[in-house]
């Protein structure tokens, strides 16, 4: 497996108040970068056992906009995260974040594969005066403009956005 080199980009925000957003951030870094290739996003509140190999296999051989998804099999627990629907074919036809009714179980991890064609459409949601704070929202946004495909996993994944989901995911790990 060959070695990449990781580059942590600072986007010069001070405070709540000017920050960009992961959106922002996203297309800053392609920016600021000068980057033309494929990009893959890890949103930074996730925890999980899952290879990305396979994942990112199953990208190569699309190049289409891939996301990680996982059933947390409670609807009442799906309401906090992005919610998804997918065809047979495991192509995202439904996209809700948040909502009060959900009607899956499936959700969104934050961990997405976005081919180079997609980029300009990151700037272009941007431009039109989207949500830049939440990346759901953009694939909320992006599966009604170009396809998107759903990996499913059932492995270990937390969203470690809060102390007591950190705190859970701590004593799982620990055993």
């Amino acid at each position: 497996m060959q070695k990449k080199t990781i580059k942590i980009v600072n986007d010069r925000t001070k405070n709540n108040d000017d920050r960009l957003g992961a959106l922002g951030d996203i297309n800053y870094t392609i920016n600021t970068k000068n980057i033309d290739d494929d990009v893959i996003v890890i949103a930074g509140d996730n925890l999980f056992e899952l290879s990305l190999k396979e994942f990112v296999t199953i990208f190569d051989e699309k190049k289409q906009n891939m996301v990680v998804l996982h059933d947390v099999k409670s609807m009442e627990l799906a309401k906090y995260y992005g919610v998804v629907q997918i065809d047979e074919n495991r192509t995202v036809v439904n996209f809700e974040e948040k909502p009060v009714s959900p009607k899956s179980t499936l959700i969104s991890t934050g961990i997405y594969l976005f081919p180079k064609k997609t980029l300009p459409l990151i700037k272009k949601y941007i431009d039109q005066g989207n949500n830049t704070d939440k990346s759901g929202s953009f694939i909320e946004w992006l599966h009604k403009r170009a396809e998107v495909y759903a990996y499913v996993t059932d492995e270990t994944w937390y969203d470690i956005g809060s102390f007591k989901q950190l705190e859970e995911a701590n004593k799982n790990f620990k055993g």
